[in-house]
């Protein structure tokens, strides 16, 4: 390992991501478009550090199966073929905004009578 040279050490810090686990859990694992989705945005850091904003994004994509036809150049022709499509028919971008300061999670002392 390496030493930071003094000056280098404040740009290096902005530049290395914190180490932080990121957990989003809904009450249900469906829904239905339109519905109210409800669930919790839990962040665990290892380490303090400052955040101007907590960014969230949930997309609703379709996945389905198709047959398509698609051209074979060893056999000169189209011929049917099973293709996984997808299109994506909602995004909500939700943003938490402001300044945060992110503190690692402190062990509560128990205190006996």
């Amino acid at each position: 390992m390496g030493v930071t040279m003094g000056f280098l050490k404040k740009f290096t810090n902005r530049l290395t991501a914190p180490d932080v686990n990121v957990q989003l859990r809904f009450s249900s694992y469906s829904v239905v478009l339109g519905d109210n989705l409800q669930g919790s945005l839990n962040v665990n850091s290892k380490e303090d550090f400052p955040a101007t904003e907590v960014r969230c994004e949930i997309a609703c994509t379709e996945q389905a199966k198709v047959i398509r036809e698609v051209y074979d150049a060893t056999l000169k022709r189209s011929i049917p073929q099973v293709v996984d499509e997808s299109v994506v028919i909602y995004v909500q971008n939700l943003y938490f905004l402001g300044r945060h300061s992110l503190q690692t999670a402190k062990p509560e002392s128990s205190q006996s009578a």
